[in-house]
């Protein structure tokens, strides 16, 4: 049995007995060749500094949740700061951020690994990964990740490498996010 990350092989043995022969192997990850931050911002006409979410917009990967966590965060002041996304599912902003959320569709690989690399922070909602692999895509791009607080996948990695930082509910999204914006050297250091 291979496990792709530790937390997972964790889970697995507090759910029952595992094969004996097993081990924790990691994934691969492809590292492309270079990126253009600047080409995507103009390519898409964005401005503004934003947070990126890449995937299935669906209540399972936390979809839902981040949208309420993002009214939240403006509404805790959290100013100057969008959110653009692109992958499948309704995207469906409420009415209150609307005009922050710019969802990209289905965009190509040169775009994803740009996109990447243009984010402000990369943002996982999702409490159902194991591994989180747009988290890494966003650590080579040179992006901080940002994980949901007690979530074992992504905030492992987070914790584990210092890449990233966690936040439990918007308000904390709002104070990471203004904090990176204010301190850029702490982005470059994650």
């Amino acid at each position: 049995v291979w496990f792709l990350s530790e937390p997972e092989h964790q889970l697995a043995h507090r759910l029952g007995p595992v094969a004996s022969r097993h081990t924790v192997t990691g994934a691969g990850v492809h590292a492309p060749g270079g990126y253009d931050p600047d080409g995507f911002r103009a390519r898409h006409g964005i401005d503004r500094p934003f947070i990126l979410y890449a995937g299935r917009r669906e209540k399972d990967k936390g979809w839902g949740w981040l949208l309420d966590a993002f009214v939240t965060a403006t509404r805790s002041g959290l100013d100057g700061v969008d959110l653009v996304t692109f992958g499948h599912g309704e995207v469906d902003p409420p009415p209150e951020i609307a005009d922050r959320v710019r969802d990209l569709g289905f965009v190509s690989e040169k775009d994803r690994n740009d996109a990447f690399a243009a984010a402000a922070a990369y943002v996982q909602p999702s409490r159902m990964e194991s591994f989180s692999r747009t988290i890494m895509e966003a650590w080579l791009a040179g992006t901080p990740g940002l994980a949901i607080e007690g979530i074992e996948g992504g905030g492992w990695h987070c914790r584990r490498s210092g890449g990233g930082a966690l936040f439990a509910d918007g308000a904390d999204l709002a104070r990471q996010l203004t904090d990176l914006r204010d301190h850029p050297g702490r982005a470059a250091e994650m």
